[in-house]
């Protein structure tokens, strides 16, 4: 059988379509579990990175910011636009 750029390998084999199905109707705990980590630690992860940001900028001592401090500050901005995009 010739596939055609519109047709795929599930829509010529039903085997394929049913097996695709069968793996994807199977949720266990683990893969239940990991969503739900993921998820949390995307989520404190992107607060900890806004953290990090605000006491660059406004916490501490000015005396002690140093550029390394300020690029830190900078770069953990540059990740968490990286992260949300």
């Amino acid at each position: 059988m010739e596939l055609n750029n519109e047709s795929s390998i599930a829509e010529a084999d039903p085997d394929v379509r049913e097996s695709i199905r069968v793996h994807l109707g199977q949720w266990d705990y683990i893969r239940i579990i990991h969503i739900i980590l993921h998820g949390l630690a995307q989520v404190f992860g992107n607060l900890m990175l806004v953290g990090i940001v605000w006491y660059e900028e406004y916490g501490g001592m000015d005396q002690f910011k140093t550029v390394l401090n300020q690029l830190t500050g900078h770069m953990t901005l540059m990740m968490l636009i990286g992260k949300l995009v």
